[in-house]
């Protein structure tokens, strides 16, 4: 049986519910996601894992660490299988893209930047919880796609410090955008790259640091 997760709300329930072994998941995706809720996928029929399910007319509720590792991106790619063929791939979709000016090539790294602030965003909320033991496929992935979004920020970063037209930036996204263009890595990105490998899983929270930082570059690019 196929079932979905919705990361947000199963998140929220399970940080306020006295039984946090159980996480409410859907029979199917809404037709309209108007809180731009985040999904997994989740098939339950794999072998040997017994996910308990309880399922009502939508949904139920399945084994919260059960689910969480065995689930899937509804978008996953498994074409690609380490973080060197992301970083790679990043550059290339980048330098593939040629923009008319540096405000442009700004609003692709805020772009860029928002894509990522998404994924950690939904990697802090699970992680937070302390419910697995190891980092399920789909965060991996997600980071590994975080990876590839920041070296498309290096491309588009350098681009931009070269342009003629460039704005004088504030401080906070003026200092992001001469790390990026100098091929630095934001230390969040590869302080999970190397922590979230290790045995047994430790998550500090750094996530949320990632996140406040983001809402922060867009608050200061609107007023550009």
């Amino acid at each position: 049986m196929d079932v979905f997760i919705p990361i947000h709300y199963a998140c929220h329930y399970l940080t306020l519910a006295e039984d946090k072994n159980y996480c409410p998941i859907l029979c199917d995706l809404p037709i309209e996601n108007p809180t731009e809720e985040s999904f997994l996928y989740l098939d339950t029929s794999i072998d040997g894992i017994d996910f308990d399910l309880k399922i009502g007319k939508d949904g139920g509720l399945a084994l919260t660490e059960q689910s969480f590792h065995h689930a899937k991106r509804l978008y996953e790619d498994t074409t690609l299988t380490n973080a060197e063929e992301y970083t790679k791939r990043g550059i290339e979709i980048a330098k593939s893209l040629h923009f008319g000016s540096a405000h442009e090539y700004l609003a692709a790294w805020i772009n860029e930047t928002r894509k990522q602030a998404g994924l950690i965003r939904d990697l802090d909320m699970v992680l937070s919880l302390n419910i697995l033991k190891k980092l399920p496929q789909w965060m991996r992935h997600d980071l590994f796609l975080s990876l590839e979004a920041e070296s498309m920020k290096q491309v588009f970063a350098a681009r931009f410090k070269k342009s003629d037209d460039a704005p004088k930036l504030p401080g906070t996204i003026r200092q992001a955008i001469a790390d990026n263009a100098s091929n630095k890595v934001h230390d969040v990105i590869s302080n999970l790259m190397k922590n979230l490998s290790e045995r047994p899983l430790q998550y500090d929270g750094a996530g949320a640091k990632f996140i406040d930082e983001s809402d922060r570059f867009m608050h200061e690019y609107q007023s550009i």
